[in-house]
C-alpha cells in the first residue's frame, strides 16, 4: 500500500509547493477536488496512518519552517488526514486534525525569450526540496528549520542562534565570513538576555549584568538571525 498526508494551507502557496517539491522523496499533488497532499519516501515503511502522522508531524514542522524562511510572513501548513492507497485500488481516508491558515502574495521569476515565451522560472519554494533532503540527514538543518517554523520571540530567535553558532564554529566564524559583526552579535544576545531590554520575552528573568546601552529591537533580531540562517545554508554543501 502507499500513503499520502492530505494538508491544508494556503492556497497559492501550495500551488507553488507543488510545482518545487515533484521527486521521489517528496512531492506535493492536487487532486482533481483541488486537495493537496504530500507523499514522501518515509512513508514506505509504515503500516498504520498513526504512523504516517508521527512521520509526517516531525516533516511539516520543518516544511513550515522552510516555507516561512523562504517566503516570509506567518504561513502555515497542518495535516487534516491520511490517505491510504491499497494495491487493488481502493482508498481509506483517515481524518485528522485541520487548522486557520493565513494567505499572502508571493511571486515567480520568469524568463522569456524575444517572442514572450518562458524560458525558465524561479519561485521563492524552489530550495525547499534541497532544505527538506539536508534536513533527514543534519540535526543542525532540521532543528532550525523547527525553530524557524515556530514564533520569532528572543527565546526561539536565540536558540536558532545558538545552533548556527555551535556549527559553524563560534562568533568569530560567523565575522570572519562576513555574515554580520561581532558588535551585532554582542548586542544580539545581551538584549536576548536583558529584562530590561526584552522585558518577559527575555531569556533570563533577572538582571545579572548591565543591560545594553543600545538594546537591540525585536525586528533588527528577526532581520539579523534569518540573514544568518540563510548565509548558513548557502555555506552547506547540499545548497
Amino acid at each position: 500500500m502507499s500513503w499520502k498526508l492530505r494538508i491544508i494551507g494556503p492556497q497559492h502557496e501550495l500551488q507553488q509547493l507543488s510545482q518545487s517539491l515533484c521527486n521521489e522523496s517528496f512531492a506535493v499533488t492536487r487532486d482533481e477536488d483541488g486537495q493537496y497532499y504530500l507523499a514522501c519516501s518515509r512513508f514506505d515503511k509504515c503500516k498504520t496512518s498513526n504512523e504516517v502522522l508521527e512521520i509526517a508531524v516531525e516533516i511539516l514542522g520543518i516544511l513550515n519552517g522552510a516555507t516561512k524562511l523562504a517566503l516570509g510572513g506567518n504561513l502555515g501548513f497542518t495535516e487534516s488526514g491520511v490517505l491510504e492507497q491499497r494495491p487493488d485500488g481502493t482508498q481509506t481516508f483517515h481524518m485528522y486534525y485541520s487548522d486557520t491558515i493565513h494567505v499572502r502574495e508571493s511571486f515567480v521569476l520568469s524568463v522569456v525569450d524575444s517572442e514572450g515565451n518562458v524560458i525558465e522560472e524561479h519561485r521563492p519554494t524552489d530550495p525547499i526540496p534541497i532544505w527538506l533532503q539536508a534536513s533527514l540527514n543534519d540535526d543542525a538543518v532540521r532543528k532550525v528549520f523547527r525553530l524557524f517554523g515556530q514564533q520569532h520571540d528572543w527565546v526561539n530567535l536565540y536558540r536558532i542562534f545558538e545552533v548556527i553558532e555551535s556549527d559553524i564554529g563560534g562568533i568569530n566564524k560567523i565575522a570572519e565570513n562576513g555574515w554580520s559583526t561581532k558588535t551585532q552579535v554582542k548586542t544580539f544576545k545581551h538584549t536576548a538576555n536583558s529584562p530590561n531590554a526584552a522585558g518577559d520575552d527575555a531569556r533570563h528573568g533577572k538582571e545579572d549584568t548591565d543591560p545594553p546601552k543600545y538594546p537591540m529591537l525585536l525586528s533588527e533580531a528577526r532581520a539579523l538571525v534569518e540573514t544568518l540562517v540563510h548565509h548558513w545554508l548557502r555555506s552547506k554543501d547540499f545548497v
